[in-house]
């Protein structure tokens, strides 16, 4: 059941009070990783030095994650590529504050899987009251699902297509005469906004059951016209990704492919429940 309509400034100030709560955290979650040393980790059995702060140990456990290269299926690159000399970057700060801008990105990385639930909770106990059950138990589904996706797409972000595209550009780099020299700032505002887009990329399949849900597309459609459907995916990624190469866009548009498909099955399924539920209520009329 709907709550009753309250008076706009209730609404007003409660939509405020949960922005503030979600600002505190936000900011919160970045300054903490400032503030902790990164010696809390050992709580977690990592072994980390005790007096230094959290965000630069974490910045320097991405830049050597990132930056080796010996992974298998990087070495296995390098043969069919003929590098026979090891490739090396170097990280620079080129101005006074590259280091803390590139700890502001790690920090925001940080906010991203420890704030960001807590925004969206707030967001959804702002528009609870005005859903009926039916509407919250499909709301907090996509709530859920979205934020998995979104984790599932960053995960597959650092652990394979980032660690690849820097490979590729620093590849091209040597081949062309040049020493592979990334400024700081640069190479962490890269790995955050990879994170970003791959996690929203993989979000995508969501937006096709929502349109299925609300009956402006068919899923026979979303079956017939995949191919299309790819073709534009395929043609986003080519654009999106730095990496001039093929090789990170077939990778990043695999998993959207094997999702879409998951989403057409998930689709029809919707579609055909919403039949019953519209067919039921004629029933009744």
């Amino acid at each position: 059941m709907v709550d009753e309509e309250r008076p706009l400034i209730e609404h007003v100030i409660e939509l405020v009070e949960r922005l503030r709560i979600s600002l505190y955290a936000l900011v919160c979650s970045m300054v903490l990783v400032y503030i902790l040393p990164s010696g809390v980790l050992r709580i977690l059995k990592i072994e980390s030095p005790a007096a230094q702060p959290l965000v630069f140990y974490l910045m320097n456990l991405i830049r050597n994650y990132m930056l080796d290269f010996s992974k298998p299926y990087l070495t296995s690159l390098s043969r069919i590529l003929g590098v026979k000399d090891k490739l090396n970057v170097k990280l620079i700060a080129s101005g006074m504050f590259d280091s803390f801008i590139a700890s502001f990105h790690v920090s925001l990385i940080v906010a991203l899987f420890t704030a960001v639930p807590i925004v969206i909770y707030e967001m959804y106990r702002y528009v609870e009251p005005a859903l009926y059950p039916h509407e919250k138990r499909v709301i907090k589904k996509y709530l859920v699902a979205s934020y998995v996706l979104f984790g599932a797409g960053a995960l597959y972000a650092y652990v394979f297509l980032l660690p690849l595209t820097f490979y590729i550009m620093t590849w091209l780099a040597v081949i062309s005469g040049a020493e592979p020299v990334f400024t700081i700032s640069s190479f962490f505002e890269t790995v955050l906004v990879g994170i970003i887009l791959t996690g929203i990329f993989f979000m995508f399949p969501l937006f096709f059951i929502g349109l299925v849900s609300i009956g402006l597309v068919n899923a026979d459609v979303l079956r017939k016209k995949w191919r299309y459907v790819v073709l534009a995916m395929g043609i986003i990624t080519a654009i999106t990704t730095p990496d001039p190469t093929p090789i990170t866009m077939t990778l990043l548009l695999f998993p959207f492919i094997v999702l879409y498909f998951m989403t057409i099955a998930i689709a029809e399924k919707v579609q055909a429940s919403r039949s019953t539920i519209e067919n039921a209520r004629q029933g009744n009329l």
